[in-house]
């Protein structure tokens, strides 16, 4: 019973999950990508419990360590990136950075300032289009 323990853990992290993003829950039924993940990790964690960690590790203690870690490995690969929100401020690729605007008002009154060295500011004016 002892060694059944991580996988039930894994299954109710997963059931949880499912009924708190249920959202999720449909895209990765429709996604065979999705289906074949959670295929190859159920294939895993069955070869792994019944046929690799019984030959390698004879105490069954030992056996549910291995087994808990690789189901908290699991569950920060797989479900704890839907619980962080992040945002990502950047630009997108292709497109211009935005321009900061500045009001009329600080711009009408801002004077040019020029340094002993430098030449005197210089106002461009756009070119028409043609």
């Amino acid at each position: 019973m002892v060694a059944a323990l991580p996988g039930i853990a894994l299954a109710l992290v997963f059931g949880f999950f499912f009924i708190d993003k249920p959202n999720e829950f449909e895209s990765a039924i429709k996604s065979t990508r999705a289906i074949v993940v959670i295929g190859a990790i159920g294939i895993g964690w069955v070869v792994l419990a019944k046929l690799v960690l019984p030959r390698i590790l004879r105490p069954i203690w030992l056996q549910t360590a291995v087994l808990t870690g690789a189901a908290a490995v699991i569950a920060l690969l797989v479900v704890v990136p839907y619980y962080r929100d992040t945002t990502v401020v950047e630009t997108f690729p292709g497109t211009a950075a935005p321009v900061a605007e500045v009001p009329p008002s600080s711009a009408a009154t801002a004077t040019p300032t020029t340094t002993p060295d430098a030449p005197a500011a210089t106002t461009a004016t756009p070119a028409s289009p043609a």
